[in-house]
């Protein structure tokens, strides 16, 4: 029980590094990768900042997630993003206000 309230309850805050931006994934920090391992090599959608983007895939192995450059466009390095998983199950990027 203790791992479901953590992932609908649990806000994460993700500081866009460099190399994110340049090569358009979403690098997960542990506590990322526990809120995505219900996902973990499987396809999901994923909703960031305002867009639907479906098919996305999770990889342990590699610690990332695919956003691609339209994403990017409107993310900046320095940039702080909010991840986190809402009362419907979906998977929600937005930024940090």
């Amino acid at each position: 029980m203790g791992d479901e309230a953590l992932e609908k309850t649990t806000k994460i805050e993700h500081i866009i590094k460099g190399w994110e931006k340049k090569y358009c994934y979403l690098g997960l920090s542990e506590q990322e990768r526990e809120l995505f391992s219900p996902v973990a090599n499987h396809t999901f959608t994923l909703h960031v900042l305002g867009k639907e983007l479906k098919n996305r895939n999770y990889s342990p192995k590699y610690r990332r997630i695919y956003l691609g450059r339209k994403i990017f466009k409107d993310i900046q390095v320095g940039d702080v993003l909010i991840c986190y998983k809402d009362s419907q199950g979906n998977y929600i990027i937005e930024k940090k206000k």
